[in-house]
């Protein structure tokens, strides 16, 4: 049983704070989520197994899903094997998402409604002067955007697939490579207002491709019919009794559909045994061919959630003898092509370092440091987040950071 409450102070609820986001109203509910899962192994042929798993789950708030995985292993000898999977899934809705009360705020930039300009007439002039239909209320206006839950969403879904090998030509040497992809359709955010505003006006302008301007952009003959005939868009609402705009909805909402292709590579190895102790080596890397979403790529770009990195490592080199461990970390990643398109993020690396003792039975002490060289993460000029200078999405501004723990096991 999953229970949410959210209780703002009460200034919060008046929406009078300047860049507060608008107002913010109390939130609670709760839902019930009933899940079976079961799997089975089962040998098909000497050295080929099955993998079948099923998983379903109930909840009371917008039904039911059912989600298979059918894997297959064959390995015709112990140095070789081969693997692959299909399966679905899915993610439900948050209870914020479904119940947030709506709130209102406005757009970022400056717009006519195209409404009023249908039914009255145009804002400027062909000098962009203001005409005597110029009303501040719905011409260049920031306008209203109304945001928070929406009780029809819908879960997210997903389908995976996977084959890959594995490799042990020594005993000391372990290699997997498993490529796979990922499509996910439905979803689930909140939708940008301006562009969805935007996006509906300009199918009605003069001169669609060119960026929006409240002072140049003219509607057609055409797309004042179309609008006084009652042409509407995704998210666009109309006043029933003024026949103005009434809002842009920024619910959340079901927008999207991603499909990622990658591949994953794990490298494990004994670098050797000596007098000082034994050395081990292990790479983890992925590598990222496609990621599309709404059919738009965006592997080292930029995206409208975050940057999209083309490759990300971790190789740790392992050390060990008696009851001490050691361990030198070197974490790495591609740079991207930053927000707006005008200049590279260079690539990303840090060093950790961490060591740990065993030779106190059922206990053991661990003492690292993260970020050993203290290096800042490379400059980005986005603007999505707090932040200033940096993407915290890419980049951790913590610099060195040192670290200790001890935990006991009751035996």
């Amino acid at each position: 049983n999953e229970k949410y409450e959210d209780n703002p102070l009460p200034i919060l609820g008046t929406g009078d704070i300047i860049g507060g986001g608008g107002d913010q109203q109390p939130l609670s509910g709760s839902r019930t989520v009933t899940a079976v899962f079961g799997e089975a192994v089962i040998p098909i042929v000497k050295n080929l197994e099955a993998l079948a798993q099923m998983r379903y789950d109930k909840y009371s708030d917008f039904g039911n899903t059912t989600n298979p995985k059918l894997g297959l292993k064959w390995s015709p000898m112990r140095e070789f094997s081969i693997r692959g999977s299909v399966g679905t899934g899915f993610r439900a809705p948050t209870l914020p998402e479904l119940l947030a009360p709506q709130s209102q705020t406005n757009t970022g930039g400056n717009y006519n409604d195209p409404f009023y300009e249908a039914r009255v007439g145009n804002c400027y002039d062909a000098a962009g002067a203001p005409t005597a239909n110029f009303n501040p209320s719905f011409c260049n206006a920031q306008l209203t955007v109304k945001q928070g839950g929406n009780p029809a969403l819908q879960p997210e879904e997903s389908k995976q697939a996977t084959i890959g090998i594995i490799l042990q030509p020594t005993r000391d040497l372990n290699i997997a490579v498993d490529a796979w992809n990922i499509k996910m359709k439905k979803q689930i955010g909140i939708p940008d207002p301006d562009s969805r505003l935007a996006d509906f006006i300009s199918q009605f302008l003069s001169s669609p491709g060119t960026a929006y301007d409240p002072t140049s952009a003219k509607l057609t003959a055409a797309g004042k019919t179309a609008l006084n005939g009652g042409a509407t868009g995704v998210g666009i609402v109309r006043n029933a009794g003024t026949g103005n705009l009434s809002h842009v909805s920024s619910q959340y909402d079901n927008i999207a559909e991603t499909d990622v292709k990658g591949v994953d590579i794990t490298i494990n190895t004994l670098l050797g045994k000596t007098a000082v102790g034994d050395f081990r080596a292990t790479l983890d890397a992925t590598y990222i061919a496609s990621w599309k979403q709404g059919g738009t790529e965006y592997v080292g770009q930029y995206a409208s959630f975050g940057p999209v990195v083309r490759w990300k490592n971790n190789l740790v080199i392992d050390w060990s003898r008696g009851g001490w461990n050691a361990a030198l970390g070197y974490r790495w990643q591609s740079g991207y092509r930053d927000q707006g398109d005008t200049r590279d993020v260079g690539s990303y690396e840090l060093f950790d370092l961490s060591v740990a003792y065993r030779g106190i039975k059922n206990l053991t002490l661990r003492a690292g440091i993260q970020n050993l060289l203290d290096r800042d993460p490379p400059y980005s000029r986005t603007g999505d987040y707090f932040h200033v200078g940096f993407d915290p999405t890419y980049g951790d501004p913590h610099g060195r950071t040192f670290k200790v723990g001890m935990s006991y096991v009751f035996k």
